[in-house]
C-alpha cells in the first residue's frame, strides 16, 4: 500500500468511526482476541487446555506460509488475559493452575552462533523480568553449590537481588539489570565468570530460571517466532539451536511448554531446520496453519475484526450483501488455494480507501 493509499484508508477509519485498524497488516504486540479460522482456533485451545491438566513438558511446531496467522496465535496465547480467561473455563476440571507464558523472536542471523545465542538472551531476559522474591530465593537454594562458573553467576546474581530487596524496595528485575552477573548473560564474557559459549551452558541456565519460576507457576510456555530465519543460517547453527532446545526441554521434564514457529510452504522446508532429535521429541505434535478457503470463514474472519478490533457492530458499517459480495470475489480471485489473513487484510485495506476516495469524489452525506 503506498502513502496516497494508506492515508485514505485511515481517513475511512475514522468516518467510520473504528477504534482500532481492524484489517492490520502485521499482528498487533498485544492481542487479546482470536480472529482466524475457528477449527484451528479449536485445536490450539484443546492443546493449551491438554498442556494446563497435564504435568508433562512438551514441545509443539507450527508452521505454515507467511502471514496465516502464527503470530496472531503467539501473541493470542502468549497473552496473560487470555491464559486468564482459559483456565476459568476448565477450572472444573482439576485445580486452577499458574501459567507463565513469553514470547520471543528469531533474528536474522549474521555470523554463526548468533541466532541461538540471541534467543537464549531472549529468553533469559524475559524469565527473569517475571521473577519474584520468593523465585529468587528458590534460584540461590537451587544453584548454592555452583559446579560451573554460569551456575556461580546465577547464584551470586540471586543473592545480591536477595540482599538488595531486604535493605529497599525496588522492582526485582531493577536490581538484577544492574548486577555484572546480568551482564555476563547478556554479553557472554565477564573477568570472573568467564566466557559463556556451550550450549550445555545456556541450557543450565535457563534450566535453573524455569525451576525457580516453577516454585510459584504450575507452566511455561515459551513461544519462540520466525524461526524460518534459520533457513539463512549454517548448518551448524541449525546444530546448535536444537541442541540448545533439547537440551532445555530433556532438563525440565514437567511444566514447560515450548512452542516453535516457522513461516515456510511446504514441511519439507520445515523438516531441514531441525535436528532429527528435536523431532523425535515433537512427534504429532505438528500443527500447520492454512489458508482461508470457504466464504463462511472469510465472512466471520471479516465481521470479527471488525467487531472485536475496530469496535463497532459490522451491519454499521457494511450490508450482508456488500459483504457477501467482496467475500465471492476475493474466493474467485484466489481460487482453491484460499487466502492468507494478511493478503486478505491488505485488500480490506485496498477496498476501504477505494470506496472512501469515490464517496470523497461523489460527495455523499455518510460513507458506508
Amino acid at each position: 500500500m503506498n502513502d496516497i493509499t494508506s492515508r485514505y484508508y485511515q481517513e475511512a477509519l475514522k468516518q467510520l468511526g473504528l477504534e482500532n485498524d481492524p484489517f492490520p497488516i502485521e499482528a498487533p504486540e498485544n492481542i487479546d482476541y482470536w480472529s482466524d479460522l475457528r477449527s484451528l482456533f479449536s485445536k490450539l485451545l484443546e492443546l493449551q487446555i491438554r498442556d494446563l491438566l497435564s504435568p508433562i513438558s512438551r514441545i509443539y511446531v507450527y508452521w505454515g506460509p507467511l502471514g496465516t496467522g502464527k503470530t496472531h496465535a503467539c501473541r493470542y496465547f502468549s497473552n496473560e488475559k487470555t491464559f486468564k480467561e482459559i483456565i476459568e473455563a476448565i477450572a472444573e476440571k482439576g485445580p486452577v493452575a499458574k501459567v507463565l507464558p513469553i514470547s520471543v523472536v528469531s533474528p536474522i542471523p549474521k555470523r554463526t552462533g548468533d541466532l541461538t545465542y540471541a534467543i537464549f538472551k531472549d529468553i533469559v531476559s524475559k524469565l527473569l523480568q517475571k521473577m519474584s522474591k520468593e523465585n529468587y530465593k528458590e534460584l540461590a537454594t537451587l544453584t548454592e553449590k555452583p559446579e560451573l562458573p554460569c551456575i556461580k553467576a546465577l547464584y551470586n546474581l540471586a543473592k545480591k537481588t536477595q540482599q538488595t530487596l531486604l535493605e529497599e524496595e525496588y522492582s526485582p528485575f531493577d536490581i538484577v539489570e544492574k548486577t555484572d552477573e546480568f551482564k555476563f548473560l547478556m554479553t557472554r564474557r565477564s573477568t570472573e565468570y568467564g566466557v559463556l559459549e556451550t550450549t550445555t551452558d545456556m541450557s543450565l541456565i535457563i534450566r535453573y530460571i524455569i525451576k525457580a519460576l516453577l516454585k510459584t507457576y504450575d507452566r511455561l510456555v515459551i513461544w519462540i517466532d520466525e524461526l524460518e530465519h534459520l533457513a539463512e543460517s549454517t548448518k551448524i547453527e541449525r546444530l546448535l539451536f536444537s541442541d540448545l532446545v533439547r537440551k532445555v526441554y530433556d532438563e525440565v521434564d514437567y511444566g514447560l511448554t515450548l512452542i516453535l514457529i516457522f513461516s515456510c510452504d511446504t514441511f519439507a522446508e520445515v523438516s531441514e531446520l531441525l535436528m532429527p532429535a528435536i523431532w523425535n521429541r515433537v512427534g504429532e505434535d505438528k500443527i500447520e496453519f492454512t489458508f482461508m478457503k470457504e466464504e463462511n470463514e472469510l465472512i466471520d474472519y471479516l465481521k470479527t475484526n471488525i467487531r472485536t478490533r475496530g469496535g463497532v457492530d459490522p451491519s454499521r458499517i457494511i450490508e450482508a450483501e456488500a459483504a457477501k459480495m467482496i467475500v465471492k470475489m476475493i474466493k474467485e480471485e484466489c481460487g482453491e488455494r484460499g487466502i492468507s489473513p494478511r493478503d486478505f487484510n491488505k485488500r480490506m485495506q485496498d477496498l476501504f480507501a477505494s470506496a472512501y476516495l469515490v464517496w470523497k469524489r461523489q460527495g455523499a452525506n455518510h460513507f458506508r
